[in-house]
């Protein structure tokens, strides 16, 4: 099967191609090897798509209404469920994220947790020191017991997809350096228990209010993890029946190094994969990470929401990033926020305290 691009030049790999091993060769590799460069490369969007992935569409269709039915409960329900002392990293966050005008978002709502851990860790001093990471999952086991099950099942289908593509990206590097001496994108994924999984709802314009114009949905930004998942989204009407994007210029866009911005269109039959600043550092630059931003149209629809996932795919807290000496200039350059010896945690920091 080809690899193929949409008219948004987005690269797609066929999961049979992707779950093929690292060392197999012939077409299905060289094919493998340039969809890498021409996605991930520094002339690339820092996105690609993987179609056929088993199970997918069942698992994204059992979790996405569910988004709804949480925002929908009363308040009172909704707040036994937020953690503030992990500054609303884990359960339920709804008008804690400042826009770009200082004002407090009130038009989407998100349920953060670890989809692979519960409980990452035990020790109450790290946790102390390490909420946003270390928190225990909080789940709404009496008001929506399906929440659980559906964001987990489909969170670690994410994880295990993605770390087979970054199996590639190892053998990619490597086979650019020459060496072994990149750090592995697979294995700072693999080792770490602090990935997070969000599930978004945008709450539908009122007419009522007058709220019909909104900030962008997420501002421009690179994501500073290793690799991002991300799946179609899902809007529905009043009604709650599911419908087709109402606004063709909503959705995600990504501009070049070229400065050119792209809008992307997801697939809802397909997962998508963003390249994070960390494997960018990791890969001595041949991986680059790329500007985005989920905007949502110049009108939005009066009476239709949004719903959608997002897992990132991080090292733990206290990952040292590491390059090659030879390489370090170059990262500096173009990921200011890194230094020789920087944690994954404190680099965190850095650019939480960059951009908030």
């Amino acid at each position: 099967m080809a690899l193929t691009a949409d008219a948004a030049s987005v690269v797609d790999i066929p999961y049979s191609v992707l779950d093929a091993s690292s060392s197999s060769s012939g077409a299905s590799a060289t094919e493998l090897d340039d969809a890498l460069s021409k996605a991930f490369g520094p002339g690339g969007l820092g996105i690609l798509t993987v179609s056929g992935v088993p199970d997918f569409e069942k698992l994204r269709g059992a979790l996405l209404p569910l988004a709804r039915e949480f925002a929908e409960l009363p308040d009172d329900a909704k707040q036994k469920y937020e953690d503030e002392k992990s500054f609303y990293a884990f359960g339920w966050s709804h008008g804690k994220e400042k826009l770009s005008d200082g004002k407090f978002d009130t038009h989407k709502g998100s349920y953060y947790n670890n989809p692979v851990e519960d409980r990452p860790c035990d020790d109450d001093e790290l946790m102390e020191r390490h909420p946003s990471y270390l928190r225990p999952n909080v789940w709404p086991a009496v008001e929506l017991p399906a929440l659980e099950p559906s964001f987990k099942n489909l969170g670690t289908c994410i994880v295990n997809v993605g770390q087979k593509l970054l199996r590639h990206c190892d053998a990619y590097v490597r086979s650019r350096k020459g060496d072994d001496r990149a750090s592995s994108l697979e294995r700072a994924v693999s080792d770490s228990r602090c990935h997070k999984a969000r599930l978004l709802y945008y709450f539908p314009v009122s007419a009522v209010d007058g709220s019909t114009k909104q900030d962008t949905w997420c501002g421009w930004h690179k994501d500073h993890g290793t690799l991002t998942g991300l799946v179609s989204a899902r809007f529905t009407d009043a009604a709650g029946s599911e419908v087709p994007n109402p606004a063709k210029d909503a959705g995600l866009f990504i501009r070049n190094r070229a400065g050119e911005v792209t809008k992307v269109n997801i697939p809802k039959t397909s997962l998508a994969f963003q390249i994070g600043e960390s494997a960018q550092v990791a890969s001595g630059g041949l991986l680059r990470a790329t500007p985005h931003c989920v905007c949502p149209g110049a009108t939005p629809t009066v009476g239709v929401d949004r719903s959608t996932f997002a897992v990132f795919m991080q090292p733990s807290f206290d990952y040292v990033m590491s390059v090659r000496e030879e390489d370090a200039s170059s990262v500096q350059t173009d990921v200011d926020r890194w230094s020789p010896g920087v944690t994954f945690g404190e680099f965190t920091e850095r650019t939480l305290n960059k951009y908030y």
